[in-house]
């Protein structure tokens, strides 16, 4: 985990690292006008970069994307992304320790195959690769995602899904180097579409999502908490 979050950190572009303190960060969406009750956080994905819209998913470990060429993929609002026309994307080794991480990692044509189900029944199946993912005006390259090839479930036009979650390959576990430690997101409710800092003079009652910056993410009257990382139970 130190090496992976180790080579996204040392690759952030020299003026993004200037703003490190600052910290980064993106809105988060409320899916309830789509009939969701999911968030979705806009992400764009390669380079050039492709927005995408993703589902936020705190319990889950790795981050993901519908890709072409798709032998079975569901309805998403963007166009599928095509990593043939991405300049940063590259695929990750089987006898990569990247594709160690993965809990069940396979072997495709030299490239590491992963494969994850979710409690709904929605799954996703492709090749790891490393590839840039800009949030707000981060840039961030080398970061292992999922180009997913085979793809069902009850997205609601999502591209895929930021995993969250405390293991290796989660959108948070991966950017440990870069933001510290540090890591937040804010969610209002469900019936609210969108929020920004700016809506309010209360940070609570924006929707967003973001990392560095340390203390000074967390506003008064924000809760936070420590992270307990898996195994240390």
């Amino acid at each position: 985990m130190r090496r992976l979050s180790h080579r996204i950190s040392s690759t952030i572009d020299e003026e993004e690292e200037k703003e490190e303190e600052k910290g980064f960060g993106s809105e988060v969406v409320s899916g309830m006008e789509q009939g969701s009750g999911e968030y979705f956080v806009r992400i764009g994905v390669g380079s050039p970069s492709r927005s995408q819209y993703m589902v936020i998913d705190s319990g889950s470990d790795i981050v993901w994307v519908q890709c072409q060429p798709c032998s079975q993929c569901y309805h998403q609002s963007d166009p599928i992304f095509d990593p043939a026309h991405s300049a940063s994307y590259m695929g990750v080794s089987c006898s990569s320790s990247v594709c160690g991480h993965l809990q069940n990692p396979g072997c495709h044509a030299g490239r590491c195959h992963y494969e994850a189900s979710y409690g709904d029944g929605s799954y996703t199946e492709g090749t790891l690769a490393l590839e840039t993912l800009t949030l707000g005006s981060a840039v961030i390259q080398n970061v292992a995602i999922g180009c997913g090839h085979m793809n069902r479930g009850m997205f609601v036009g999502a591209a895929g899904l930021l995993g969250l979650g405390g293991g290796p390959l989660s959108f948070v576990g991966q950017l440990a180097g870069q933001t510290g430690g540090a890591f937040t997101y804010c969610l209002v409710s469900r019936g609210r579409r969108s929020g920004t800092a700016s809506d309010s003079d209360d940070a609570a009652a924006a929707s967003e999502l973001g990392g560095g910056g340390g203390e000074g993410l967390l506003s008064s009257g924000v809760r936070r908490c420590p992270w307990v990382l898996r195994g240390s139970l």
